[in-house]
């Protein structure tokens, strides 16, 4: 036989029943930092602080793009994409490199942009403002000449 009404059992074990445990934080998962870079840092090693956006030539930009992938399949991958190769003619410039292409016409532009480090922000700002853009042309098809 059953005891009682099992309504009345289960209002009974209800109230009965012990407060929950309060549930415990779990800890945040400890990300492992990543490996230890070599002591020698180089200026790209630095963080990219700043975002420029520059105008380059479309044909000159498309240059870039096909020498970087062909550098890619012959296996050099000094210069991930074209972001890298432009800040490394600006490092070129700014170390002294001479400029030996000839400034171009206006021509149709591609907007690409790029993140610089502090110290090279600082230079591409100390270039006067109305030639930042083809001196950048410049050193970029000189370089371009140079690979």
């Amino acid at each position: 036989m059953a005891r009682g009404n099992p309504i009345s059992n289960v209002k009974r074990s209800l109230v009965n029943r012990k407060p929950p445990t309060p549930v415990r934080a779990r800890p945040k998962s400890v990300r492992q930092p990543f490996p230890a870079r070599s002591p020698a840092k180089s200026q790209t090693d630095a963080p990219m602080a700043y975002h420029v956006s520059i105008r380059v030539d479309a044909t000159l930009h498309q240059a870039i793009s096909e020498a970087v992938q062909s550098a890619k399949l012959g296996e050099d991958f000094h210069h991930a994409n074209i972001s890298d190769f432009i800040r490394e003619a600006l490092t070129d410039y700014k170390n002294g490199m001479k400029l030996t292409a000839p400034p171009q016409a206006d021509r149709q532009v591609k907007i690409t942009s790029v993140c610089l480090t502090a110290p090279l922000y600082g230079f591409w700002r100390s270039l006067p403002r109305w030639q930042r853009l083809e001196i950048l042309g410049r050193a970029l098809e000189t370089k371009l000449k140079r690979m």
